[in-house]
């Protein structure tokens, strides 16, 4: 019982921090979020025709500065833009802004719940658990994350939802679920192109599992109906993941067409804030040496870890040297305990263990590695937050290294992990830094004589407002 409230209170404290930056959080702090919104409101108006139209057609009309993202994952923006759509909230003088951050919040809990799912189907003890839990939950990028309107949350909320179900699956393999684990990975890839890589390596791992255990694969345990709906649900994702797949190389040769793909014309992509930067940072860089992959693996390590625990969006908080500190000494003595736990620990745990260092790998080698060595710039790029859909193995993992010490199940160490993790998560953040930040918006100095066309700030109405006209009082 005293367990279960500890949980309770946790999932309570993440709800009313959650809140409290859902509703008073500056417009444009967050990660991007300024950007998902007009897209969002873009979907709204247009609704399912939008993904018919020629990029090069809304690059000259009222979707000025969208044309480049047609051809990205876009099922996110049409979901919300349809329930806004339907619901009218004008006529309720309600707020879309905080609208949609409840509901990012409300898929932020459901990967919670499903998170503690996960940690029963490895038989966390109760404090284990609740370590696992904050481990995941209390970084303060995740906080800003979940409060905020970004598709990282839904897709957050799917990883972990084929992860669980992929346990299951090695528990008790059935047809059933292997339906409805295809259709997540389907439905993942359809919203950000950034999950295909764990969707491939949980789609790999399941050939190979299945191909050994073939004898043990059972007849679907659900109802005929559920059945249907699923397999209804799956052909329809697969049409929409073909339809955008298929087409971005028939017609721009490449999965997820660039913006010189989309227009052949750089002039045209200079208007667009993440092309110009990465090609002002490349002029300037030309011709100066760069880091060793070898050299630059411990500064990515580093880098992604303070942008765990710490904050990476429009604005930045690093965290202090004793959050950086008490987490890699966590990390530490976790794999300790881990590999001296190994022969105990439930052998579904290591494929898991192998997804979450390849897809981190992947991150490196072919997302920030290749973004460094065109840009020269560390940072540009690299967010700890592209980890969260893996994150879970993580703390999971964390949780049953520190489980091993004799000290933790006695309590010393329990309750000065718990305390850290505490006081690690948003509130040194606001603490340290980002308090003032949260309450009056980005300051005006953010853009002032930027060499490269700047990111756009957005009224209420979500119109488009030069930087030099906002008003940041």
């Amino acid at each position: 019982m005293a367990h279960r409230f500890v949980l309770a209170a946790i999932l309570a404290w993440f709800l009313a921090q959650g809140l409290a930056l859902a509703f008073h959080l500056a417009p444009g702090l967050a990660p991007d979020e300024m950007f998902h919104l007009q897209f969002i409101k873009i979907f709204e108006q247009s609704n399912f025709s939008l993904l018919f139209n020629n990029p090069e057609t809304l690059n000259q009309g009222q979707y000025s500065r969208f044309g480049i993202m047609l051809r990205a994952p876009y099922l996110y923006h049409y979901t919300l833009g349809a329930m806004l759509n339907l619901l009218q909230l004008e006529a309720f003088n309600f707020s879309t802004i905080i609208f949609l951050r409840i509901i990012n919040l409300a898929m932020a809990l459901a990967t919670l719940y499903l998170f503690l799912e996960l940690c029963k189907e490895f038989q966390l003890t109760n404090r284990e658990t609740v370590v696992a839990l904050l481990t995941f939950s209390s970084s303060a990028m995740f906080s800003v994350l979940s409060a905020s309107v970004n598709y990282d949350n839904f897709i957050n909320l799917i990883s972990i939802l084929s992860l669980l179900v992929t346990i299951r699956l090695m528990q008790s393999p059935d047809l059933g679920r292997l339906l409805f684990l295809i259709l997540l990975l389907c439905l993942g890839v359809v919203i950000k192109i950034s999950f295909a890589p764990l969707a491939v390596l949980i789609f790999l791992f399941l050939l190979l599992y299945l191909a050994i255990n073939k004898n043990r694969i059972q007849k679907p345990k659900l109802s005929f109906l559920k059945i249907c709906f699923i397999s209804a649900s799956l052909i329809i994702v697969i049409a929409l993941n073909l339809h955008h797949y298929l087409t971005n190389i028939y017609q721009y040769g490449s999965v997820w067409p660039s913006c010189q793909n989309l227009f052949n014309d750089h002039q045209t992509c200079l208007g667009y804030h993440y092309y110009a930067l990465d090609h002002h940072l490349a002029s300037a860089a030309e011709g100066k040496p760069r880091m060793s992959w070898f050299s630059y693996g411990p500064f990515w390590m580093l880098s992604m870890l303070g942008t765990v625990i710490g904050i990476k969006a429009m604005f930045t908080y690093w965290p202090q040297t004793f959050q950086i500190v008490g987490s890699l000494n966590i990390i530490f003595f976790s794999a300790l305990g881990f590999w001296k736990r190994a022969p105990l620990v439930d052998r579904r745990i290591w494929p898991l263990v192998a997804i979450f260092f390849l897809y981190i790998s992947f991150l490196l080698v072919y997302v920030n590695y290749p973004k460094y060595l065109f840009t020269n710039t560390l940072v540009q790029g690299l967010n700890g937050r592209y980890s969260f859909p893996v994150l879970s193995i993580l703390a999971v993992a964390i949780a049953i290294g520190l489980g091993r010490f004799s000290f933790f199940s006695e309590g010393k160490l329990y309750y000065a992990v718990i305390l850290f993790l505490l006081v690690n998560g948003l509130p040194s953040a606001l603490y340290f830094g980002i308090y003032d930040l949260v309450l009056s918006g980005p300051k005006a100095e953010f853009y002032s004589n930027l060499p490269y066309a700047p990111n756009p700030i957005f009224d209420k109405d979500f119109n488009v407002i030069l930087p030099q006209n906002y008003d940041y009082k």
